[in-house]
């Protein structure tokens, strides 16, 4: 009786291990801590990825557009020249100088030498780089669209024609109307250190960190509802995925990732 039993509940873990595996049956993609409050309209997340590609863990940080406004930097405009004689500076610099909420970096850097963004970058209504057409990965445009601080969005490059006060183009898209949109390549199915920015069902911005990931399984995580796991994304841009990605949370001095390396853009976050 005991051994019937035994094989009776083998079965069925088979099985359901088999649905899971061909989408049969909703398997949570994520474990992840409550948000927790940091401040008013601010909160921070903790969540260890396993059903991907590659497991990851993804810090992430939710803002209420209401209570702050979110800037594009030209890092370099911006710091140069600093008292040190230095032109290069990474996220720890931009913090020190302008004391933000938060900071990401932003999009993509061409060159570690003199960084210089790849693609769009538009601070304060200044068009620092223009528009990059040609680079199959930087499809994406976070963007504000008035320096009167308008609630943020996040838009396919197609879709810009100037509108934005501040914005930073990277890529790829990788969740568009709260699906994933992202093709499996050798590309996106490689693992790095990421950042991203998202909007979410109820117009808030997520930001975040991550360690070693796909964007395979970062897009399918960000696009799931929070009930399966997943941050309920709508939209979301890639920002970068190398040692340049990281993050920083004044509320307990939190630092993520590469937050002295040199980087040519940043989104900065700060109250109204």
């Amino acid at each position: 009786m005991i051994q019937a039993r035994l094989r009776t509940r083998t079965r069925v873990a088979a099985t359901l291990t088999l649905a899971c595996g061909l989408g049969l049956v909703s398997a949570p993609l994520a474990r992840a801590q409550e948000w927790r409050r940091l401040d008013a309209g601010i909160e921070f997340r903790t969540l260890s990825a396993a059903d991907s590609p590659s497991p990851f863990q993804v810090n992430a940080l939710r803002l209420d557009t209401g209570r702050f406004r979110f800037r594009a930097f030209d890092v370099y405009g911006r710091l140069s020249p600093l008292p040190t004689g230095s032109h290069v500076y990474s996220l720890n610099e931009l913090v020190s100088a302008f004391r933000p909420v938060a900071a990401i970096n932003g999009g993509y850097t061409a060159s570690y030498s003199l960084p210089s963004p790849v693609g769009l970058l538009v601070d304060a209504g200044r068009t620092v780089v223009a528009l990059s057409r040609r680079d199959s990965f930087v499809t994406a445009v976070f963007c504000v669209r008035s320096l009167a601080g308008a609630r943020p969005s996040i838009i396919s490059r197609d879709d810009y024609h100037g509108q934005c006060g501040h914005a930073i183009q990277s890529g790829p898209l990788i969740v568009r109307a709260a699906r994933p949109n992202v093709p499996g390549t050798s590309y996106t199915l490689s693992a790095a250190a990421r950042s991203f920015a998202c909007i979410d069902g109820s117009g808030r911005v997520l930001i975040g960190q991550t360690t070693r990931a796909t964007l395979v399984g970062l897009g399918r995580l960000l696009a799931a509802p929070e009930s399966q796991g997943g941050l309920g994304c709508v939209d979301a841009i890639n920002f970068s995925g190398s040692t340049e990605s990281a993050m920083y949370v004044r509320h307990g001095d939190l630092r993520f990732n590469g937050v002295n390396t040199p980087i040519a853009s940043a989104l900065l976050i700060f109250s109204r």
